[in-house]
């Protein structure tokens, strides 16, 4: 019988020490943290939902970088496609029925600036002191190698579609009788 040879599992953090993956992080966070930056401070709502349309394509950019390619998916379908295109017509419409742009003002700076700090301070402390080799489900993927290599979108699809296939076609029609209530009462004030 041949011997085995023990493969020593890949660190949870072994993707940031690829150079070219390392430096699309770096933009993407960099995109990411000037789109929100412009909409801290942009007074024009336009503008301000592209450049937040900018923060979460580069975010979804960096799950894409994390093999998480659901995820990714997830933020761009939803939160790009849906609520942000929302948002736009919302903008559009508003300026075409006053005939001037909408602007915003800038309430509170002192406070959001004070919880906003608190909150980065917060945040750093707390990644700072985390070991994330240590973890318990970093260690057990790693005990047991079943670190993420690839796409994650197969296995949760085959999950969804075996084990939670009544869940899911539940909420599916919990989804489509919402959205038959909601033109039924859209259709109803129209032709009041």
């Amino acid at each position: 019988m041949p011997r085995q040879s023990k493969v020593t599992p890949p660190s949870y953090w072994t993707f940031i020490n690829q150079k070219p993956v390392l430096i699309f992080f770096y933009f993407f966070a960099v995109a990411a943290l000037g789109g929100a930056g412009f909409v801290l401070f942009t007074r024009n709502v336009m503008r301000a939902a592209f450049a937040l349309m900018t923060t979460l394509i580069a975010i979804a950019a960096i799950y894409v970088l994390a093999s998480a390619d659901f995820v990714a998916v997830t933020q761009l379908m939803v939160y790009v496609g849906g609520v942000l295109v929302l948002i736009i017509f919302g903008v559009m419409f508003t300026t075409e029925l006053s005939g001037k742009a909408v602007q915003t003002g800038h309430h509170y700076v002192t406070a959001g600036v004070l919880a906003g700090g608190s909150v980065l301070v917060a945040l750093l402390l707390i990644v700072g002191q985390t070991d994330f080799d240590r973890l318990p489900w970093v260690l057990e993927a790693t005990a047991n190698q079943q670190v993420v290599t690839g796409g994650t979108v197969l296995a949760i699809g085959r999950e969804l579609f075996t084990h939670y296939v009544l869940t899911l076609e539940t909420v599916g029609l919990l989804l489509l009788l919402a959205l038959i209530g909601a033109v039924f009462i859209a259709g109803r004030k129209v032709h009041s």
